[in-house]
């Protein structure tokens, strides 16, 4: 986000994936705390994930304009 100029502000879309769904309700309270104000359109699933990662997640965020 840094890197194209962006904060968690211009997030638009959140894809998260969990190796335990059952960790949903941690997993929210702290995901919560990244984003003030409108939150972004989140898609959050259980996943496979490799080498013992528990979260994994994509975000698209806007660009903004200069």
């Amino acid at each position: 986000l840094n890197a194209a100029g962006c904060t968690f502000a211009d997030v638009v879309k959140c894809t998260c994936h969990l190796s335990d769904i059952r960790d949903f309700d941690a997993f929210n309270s702290v995901y919560a705390q990244f984003f003030s104000g409108v939150k972004p359109a989140r898609t959050t699933v259980q996943s496979v994930l490799w080498g013992g990662i528990k979260v994994e997640i994509d975000a698209v965020a806007r660009v903004p304009e200069k």
